[in-house]
């Protein structure tokens, strides 16, 4: 019994793993996006107060702003899976935010009173990576798997103890955290390692388009998150929380 239900355990988290990457390969992730996008559009178009956050602005400096920075990445034939990428300015209710739905890049308008233009492109290079790699779509399964994987733990430390009468390292672990702390915890780890790619492929990017002759500077990633987020460097420098640890590894980095 014990080997059966690894088996199928195994078969359904393997099956998670294929949808992601099944839908970056056939394509299912544009269409998701696009209906991310129609929902978006039409939550701006809602007068209600919970839907203000996604209402669009149309403030032609800031439109100005953002499509001199796409245009600067499509000059530099920087390799997108977007051709026709776009770029919409929601309210974001007094947030500094950005995010990706595959098709379009969301930036708040109070993006563009902290960032400067470098700062600018390094987000929109950032939000494109999530683009070109799906990472919409594989945030949709994180905690399918998150689950799949607490319930496999969860009755193999219970075969554990039924067999040799000891808790195992998980159920040790369980009785000191609980479930869905555990779960959640799974689910920030996925996405923290998305956040790291997308910053470093920002940062290459950028070292890209330095050496193809434009005025760019591949440490923005970084300012511009000191900039949104609003905490100083020599904060940044020693914070241990994730903005902290993604901030010190830019700074490590370097074009090759």
């Amino acid at each position: 019994m014990y080997k059966v239900f690894s088996i199928l355990v195994f078969f359904l988290t393997f099956f998670v793993g294929l949808q992601n990457v099944s839908a970056k390969v056939y394509g299912l992730d544009p269409v998701i996006g696009h209906g991310l996008d129609a929902v978006l559009w039409a939550s701006g178009q809602s007068n209600l107060e919970f839907t203000r956050f996604y209402k669009r602005v149309n403030d032609p400096v800031m439109v100005a702003r953002a499509n001199r920075a796409l245009s600067k990445i499509k000059n530099a034939r920087i390799k997108m899976r977007y051709p026709n990428l776009k770029v919409a300015i929601i309210d974001g209710d007094g947030m500094a935010n950005a995010f990706s739905s595959g098709p379009t890049l969301y930036l708040t308008k109070k993006v563009f009173s902290l960032a400067s233009d470098d700062e600018l492109l390094a987000i929109l290079l950032h939000e494109m990576a999530h683009s070109d790699d799906g990472h919409l779509v594989m945030r949709m399964f994180h905690s399918p798997a998150a689950v799949m994987y607490q319930f496999y733990s969860l009755v193999t430390s219970d075969l554990t103890w039924l067999s040799t009468g000891e808790s195992d390292a998980f159920m040790v672990d369980l009785h000191k955290r609980g479930h869905w702390k555990m779960m959640r915890e799974m689910v920030e780890d996925a996405s923290f390692g998305e956040e790291l790619v997308a910053d470093e492929a920002a940062f290459y990017n950028l070292c890209r388009m330095k050496k193809r002759g434009f005025n760019v500077n591949p440490y923005a990633v970084a300012s511009a998150m000191t900039a949104i987020t609003e905490v100083p460097d020599y904060v940044l420098k020693a914070d241990t929380s994730e903005v902290g640890k993604r901030w010190r590894l830019l700074k490590s980095l370097s074009c090759h």
